[in-house]
């Protein structure tokens, strides 16, 4: 069973929604109000853990509640995935089509579920979506990820997956819904290290009441626990051989970042991002890792039969600087190797048009561009199949990991200066206060919705998240993307112009003056480039807006009007009338006719929207994401 897509109401409800769900915790799978404490382990003392590995073409993950053993005393109540902790990792090989069904089995109280596929090219239905395709307790839904991008194989890597549902993911993934899935690629360089020496580490940190249950109070500002697990073991020992070591690690924590270094001053050698392999080895004496991102290193233990290791933590002191140790215990014959070049970047292109997102806060809640998450707004509109540049921006004093879905990225500066060769393409981008990333990515393969949110799991949750929808180039027959003619009007691809003549900048909000003095026309302008002779079949206008009002009556009438050269002419529909706080959207044919265009009308053909909104209301806002002009033609 699964739900279509639902609405939440404007940011207020969020609020009540995420008290709901801490509520639920603290009420049914932890003590009231948990007091977190640092129950007594040894330090090295347990084995790590190796997640079994699920590697076939059909796979099946059940949402669960399980007893898990990790500190001394009672097991710990956890959602997890097929009954541990981290769930199994799924491991396929590139370009074999994989069917995941997701089975939830978890109490009603936790509600519906879904599952991101973590840095995998998805189509929107089986991207695990926050708001849509969602599973119900007692209910399944089967996720089909084709292993191809661009027009081969998609690139091998360690991604992850993990519950996104709108408003809970911190809490959910807290509670255990996380596993690794490995991408194997023949492309890579086959003499890495590889079978029992290519090692998954799952980083994680938790708090625990008095009972050892987790302890889970949700903090806007991102939620830390007071043990670091490792494949849900803390500070593991792991008996290794006196040779190389391929490391996937990934940070599955909600808000904690990492330092990691050796003990004894050896490089870690990273070959890999969360995007794959690097074009070379890279020798590095530290690494920082933030919250779901994943590098790939190797390490060398060669003449260190019978000593320690101890992998640190260098951003803490004490027990949550110590990770895990290695003990050196085997004496191994070593046939692999690091090779020089490792893999090259794939091209995607010049890009055409360019973006900006700020990451900040406004009212005490996390923002994009100075606005909250709404699941029925798009905030961008990329056409399939055209690279583009995005500028993320951190304008507040406070870390974020961006993480955008469906593509990866490729860095082009960062504070102005050129990309390191440890970073050149990601998905999941450190972004500290007062810095801005500049990066490029091609849409490739897929239309419709993905979304891109800072990966610090609260923050998220608390409304730093972002709809784009890549959409269909114009096409020389059917109905023509409004992205590409807005594009094609020298817009910004959202639906608007960059400038248009009322100075009304895309996405931005403006209010009218009180008792209904204040209407507002607002225009933008679509070029078109229709084949000579192309008969026009109609014209369709579609808006997606909030009015949100105290009292009173609030209109708004759409004009839609096409232009021959000179002279402007229309029809006009009267659009909405609402009262109080109300959002939706509207669509439709403003009219249907036939009409053949001569080579010379094309020349200068253009359409316009003029949009006219009033209030009698004592306070009114008016919020208006697209107007995009759809042409049907022949």
């Amino acid at each position: 069973m699964i739900d279509g897509r639902s609405r939440l109401g404007a940011g207020r409800s969020r609020l009540l929604v995420l008290a709901a769900a801490v509520g639920l915790l603290g009420g049914s799978l932890a003590a009231a109000n948990p007091t977190p404490t640092v129950a007594n382990h040894v330090a090295f003392s347990s084995a790590l853990n190796i997640p079994p590995e699920l590697t076939g073409s059909d796979i099946t993950l059940t949402a669960q509640t399980a007893a898990i053993p990790i500190l001394p005393g009672p097991a710990t109540t956890m959602w997890t995935y097929n009954g541990i902790f981290p769930g199994p990792t799924i491991r396929v090989p590139t370009g074999q089509t994989t069917r995941v069904t997701l089975v939830n089995q978890l109490p009603s109280a936790a509600g519906s579920l879904t599952l991101h596929n973590h840095g995998n090219h998805s189509s929107p239905e089986n991207d695990g979506q926050p708001d849509a395709f969602l599973v119900q307790q007692g209910g399944s839904y089967t996720y089909t990820y084709t292993g191809l991008e661009a027009g081969g194989n998609e690139r091998g890597a360690l991604q992850w997956y993990h519950d996104h549902r709108m408003d809970v993911t911190g809490r959910n993934v807290w509670m255990g819904l996380a596993g690794m899935y490995i991408i194997d690629d023949p492309a890579d360089p086959g003499t890495l290290p590889s079978g029992a020496f290519d090692v998954p580490l799952m980083l994680t940190d938790r708090s625990f009441d008095a009972n050892n249950q987790l302890a889970y109070r949700f903090d806007l500002t991102g939620v830390t626990g007071d043990h670091i697990l490792v494949n849900g073991v803390p500070q593991p020992f792991f008996a290794v051989g006196d040779r190389r070591y391929r490391l996937r690690i990934l940070n599955a924590s909600n808000y904690r970042s990492y330092d990691l270094a050796m003990s004894n001053g050896q490089p870690l050698v990273q070959i890999g991002t969360e995007s794959g392999l690097l074009p070379a080895p890279v020798s590095r004496s530290h690494i920082l890792i933030g919250p779901a991102e994943r590098v790939e290193v190797v390490v060398d233990f060669a003449g260190l039969l019978g000593q320690n290791v101890v992998l640190r933590n260098l951003a803490a002191q004490g027990a949550l600087g110590e990770l895990m140790e290695f003990r050196v215990t085997q004496d191994l014959v070593d046939d692999s190797q690091i090779p020089t070049t490792l893999r090259a970047l794939p091209a995607l292109g010049t890009p055409t048009t360019t973006r900006s997102f700020d990451f900040g806060r406004k009212n005490g809640r996390w923002t994009i561009n100075g606005r909250f998450f709404e699941p029925e707004r798009i905030d961008a509109r990329p056409v399939l199949g055209s690279t583009e540049t995005w500028i993320l921006a951190n304008s507040g004093g406070w870390d974020h990991l961006i993480h955008i879905h469906d593509v990866d990225q490729q860095l082009v500066s960062r504070n102005g200066s050129p990309p390191t060769p440890d970073e050149l393409m990601k998905e999941t981008w450190n972004i500290s206060g007062g810095q801005t990333v500049e990066v490029k990515l091609k849409f490739t393969d897929n239309v419709g919705r993905y979304v891109f949110h800072c990966h610090i799991l609260e923050h998220e949750d608390a409304a730093m998240m972002a709809q784009f929808e890549v959409v269909a180039p114009a096409s020389s027959t059917g109905a023509r993307s409004p992205s590409a003619e807005a594009a094609a009007a020298g817009g910004d691809g959202n639906g608007f112009e960059t400038n248009p003549t009322a100075a009304f900048a895309d996405g931005a909000d403006f209010a009218s003056n009180t008792n209904g003095a204040g209407d507002r026309h607002l225009f933008s302008g679509y070029g078109l480039a229709l084949p000579a002779g192309a008969t026009i079949d109609g014209i369709g206008v579609r808006l997606d807006w909030w009015l949100d009002s105290i009292q009173g009556r609030n209109w708004m009438d759409v004009e839609l009007s096409w232009d021959g050269g000179t002279t402007w002419t229309g029809a006009r529909r009267d659009a909405a009338e609402t009262t109080t706080e109300h959002s939706g959207s509207l669509g439709g044919s403003a009219d249907t006719w036939g009409r053949t265009w001569t080579p010379a009308e094309l020349s200068d053909a253009t359409f316009r929207v003029r949009l006219t909104s009033g209030s009698n209301s004592a306070a009114r806002d008016f919020y208006l994401d697209w107007v995009p002009v759809t042409i049907w033609y022949h």
